[in-house]
């Protein structure tokens, strides 16, 4: 079982990006686009408290498994 109060750190693999944009529209001060290919960009790798709920969200809905969410 994970500390709840250890560090959060989210992660992205723009290899596996499918460029769906449900990251962006879930957590937009987490995740954009990018402009040419609309691949996954992670604007912070540390969410803090007002991010988690996006943040975890956004890796249930990601269709490819792009986005990680990792406690400590």
């Amino acid at each position: 079982m994970t500390d709840p109060d250890s560090p959060v750190s989210a992660s992205v693999d723009t290899g596996l990006c499918a460029s769906s944009g449900n990251c962006a529209m879930t957590a937009p001060a987490m995740f954009t686009q990018g402009d040419e290919d609309g691949i996954v960009v992670l604007l912070q790798a540390h969410p803090g408290p007002a991010e988690m709920a996006g943040v975890e969200q956004a890796e249930m809905l990601c269709p490819v498994g792009a986005i990680h969410v990792t406690r400590g």
